[in-house]
Order: C-alpha cells, then structure tokens, then sequence
C-alpha cells in the first residue's frame, strides 16, 4: 500500500474515531442527565422535597449541556435537551414550592396544637399558662404571615393570630375583673 492510502485511511479513522467520541460523550451526558432525574424521583418518593429539587437543578444543567452540542450522533439528544433542561427547571421549582407548603403547614398545625392546648388549660382555669400557650401559637403564625404575607397560607395565620391575642385580651381582661372584684 503506498503512503497516500495509508494517510488517507488514518484520516478517516480519525475522524470516525472522533465522531464515536462525541457520540459516547453525548450519550454519557443524556445518562448523566437521567440519572439525576432518577434520583430526583427517588427522593422525592422518600419525601425529601428539596433534594429532589436539587437533583433535577442538576439534571437541567446537564439537558442544558447537551442541548449545546452539535455533533452528537443521535441528534434527537441535542433537540431534547433543551426542553428537558426547561421540564427539570419547572419540576424542581414545583418540589421546591411543594416543600415550603409542607413546612408551613407544619408550624401552622404545631401552632393550632399549641391553641388547643391553651383552651383546655382555660377550661380548667389555668389562665396564665393558657395566656402562654396562646402567645406561643399567635407568635407561631405571625411569623408564618411575615414570611408569607400574600399567600393564602400567610392570610390564614394572620386571622389565627388576630384570634389568639383577641383571646389573650380577653383572659387578660377578666383576669384583671377578678383582682378588681377581690379587692373590693
């Protein structure tokens, strides 16, 4: 074989070489990527709202990895990584949003505990521990209505706040009735 055909068939070779790395490259990105999206569903079967949030945050940087590569040899890769890097940004917005909804929800019921708790200390007429429960649950939801003052959930603690220092008022009140009556 002369020199020329040598050269010419290493040179393809090369390139076909090249085009198979790309090819794997591309591939192990698209793995990669659904390998985080895996993950993600797991967590979020396991109800860790968040990490799954972080799973598909990465899973978008690789979609969006992918979508920037020309020469990948399956070219639905790149065509799919774009929208695939836009429904792993949405999902992990959704988790994130999903996660904070249960956080409040639970200090919301944790505060409702504590107000049930001071009405069963008011109906055996423990007035100034139920006075503590009630300041303890109403601080409890005017932070969930600071940190979420227009959202509904924000909404919904301000009104159980009101009512709570409308009751403390109101033990307060009679509190102060009763020392007059006794002095009298």
């Amino acid at each position: 074989m002369n020199k020329f055909k040598i050269c010419v068939l290493i040179s393809i070779s090369t390139l076909f070489l090249q085009d198979l790395a790309l090819a794997d490259h591309c591939d192990e990105i698209n793995t990669k990527a659904m390998e985080l999206v895996n993950e993600a569903e797991k967590a979020k079967n396991q109800g860790d709202y968040q990490q799954a949030a972080r799973f598909y945050d990465e899973s978008a940087k690789n979609f969006d990895l992918l979508a920037g590569l020309t020469d990948c040899t399956n070219l639905k890769l790149p065509e799919n990584g774009s929208l695939n890097a836009k429904t792993s940004r949405s999902t992990a917005e959704s988790y994130r949003n999903y996660a904070q909804n249960l956080k409040v929800t639970e200090s919301y019921n944790k505060a409702r505990e504590i107000f049930l708790g001071g009405q069963r200390l008011v109906e055996t007429k423990e007035y100034d521990r139920a006075i503590i429960e009630f300041e303890q649950a109403a601080s409890i939801w005017e932070k969930i209505h600071q940190d979420f003052p227009n959202s509904k959930n924000g909404a919904l603690a301000q009104e159980a706040a009101s009512n709570a220092r409308a009751t403390i008022d109101e033990l307060k009140q009679g509190q102060q009735k009763q020392r007059t009556r006794r002095r009298r």
